[in-house]
């Protein structure tokens, strides 16, 4: 799978968000061996092979406004769980746009309007028009 790096990015961060090793990411991406560092927007490729630890379809990108509790009335589910999923939130308080969250689902019955967002936001038109 594809990842396109987010301000704050680590190699590590990735790794754990995704439940890989940087060795793998490494191994997986051989032109970042010979870099200094990742940029916000730099695409990498993320072996997962069954290594994710939770569905790809469950992973949710938090949007500009988006709460904890904004999020969790949008897929029908309680802030706890959301939280529970995501033991990398630390307060629950802090969420930021471009943090990747899972979702845990199927929990109840949710919309399909509701379905979890892409895990990779559209491309700034600006630059698909070049």
């Amino acid at each position: 799978m594809d990842y396109v790096i987010q301000s704050g990015d680590t190699l590590s961060i990735i790794a754990n968000r995704f439940g890989v090793t940087v060795e793998n990411i490494l191994r997986a991406n051989p032109r970042l061996e010979r870099q200094a560092f990742i940029f916000p927007g730099q695409i990498i490729h993320i072996p997962l092979q069954g290594a994710c630890p939770v569905p790809m379809e469950s992973l949710y990108i938090v949007q500009p406004g988006d709460t904890l509790t904004r999020i969790a009335v949008r897929f029908n589910i309680p802030v706890g769980a959301l939280l529970q999923a995501n033991p990398q939130i630390t307060d629950p308080n802090l969420v930021y746009p471009g943090q990747i969250i899972a979702i845990p689902l199927p929990f109840g019955s949710v919309e399909p309007s509701a379905a979890p967002m892409p895990l990779f936001p559209p491309l700034d038109p600006y630059l698909e028009q070049k």
